[in-house]
């Protein structure tokens, strides 16, 4: 088995409820057990003044639109890291965490995610924990946002990854929490 790397390690923490409060659940489980690892808060467009500034005064917000393939877009595009976690807010991260991924990382164009309720596909799987370099922005670009249905979003843009030659990797016991 391939053992742990070093990787510079960020987060994007996707807000679809634009609730401040689950962001500070999860920007308090990274800031304590991963210091020093940058994080950014994604949240929709529909977003009130009140709650924007509350998630704006834990971290750098980004707005997005109103569907979960814009607003990991967007994340992709302000990547704050080499390597970046997709999170979705409300989760409290577990120590760590990271190793596992790492150890199956061998390029850029490794594309790595979760095995959970045995689903073990990139397309069914889940958005929580999908880990990519942001390399990957820069080469496939924005997941479809035009269309509303995820997994269809996730195949057009996996089909694009793959004909590019990247590699989905599923891991088990890689959850998150």
């Amino acid at each position: 088995m391939n053992k742990p790397k070093h990787i510079e390690l960020g987060f994007i923490i996707i807000v679809p409820e634009n609730n401040p409060k689950l962001a500070e659940i999860t920007a308090s489980s990274l800031k304590f057990k991963y210091s020093g690892s940058p994080f950014i808060f994604v949240v929709t467009e529909s977003i009130s003044d009140m709650c924007y500034d509350d998630i704006s005064k834990i971290g750098i917000v980004f707005r997005g639109g109103n569907t979960y393939s814009s607003l990991i877009s967007l994340g992709m595009m302000h990547a704050p890291s080499e390597w970046n976690m997709i999170i979705i807010s409300g989760t409290q991260m577990r120590s760590n965490a990271h190793q596992k991924y790492s150890c199956f990382i061998d390029s850029p164009k490794d594309i790595l995610f979760p095995i959970v309720d045995r689903k073990a596909n990139f397309i069914e799987g889940t958005l929580n924990g999908i880990m990519f370099n942001k390399f990957a922005y820069e080469e496939l670009g924005n997941m479809p946002n035009e269309i509303s249905d995820m997994q269809e979003c996730k195949a057009i843009w996996g089909y694009k990854a793959c004909n590019l030659g990247y590699k989905f990797k599923a891991l088990v016991g890689a959850g998150l929490s």
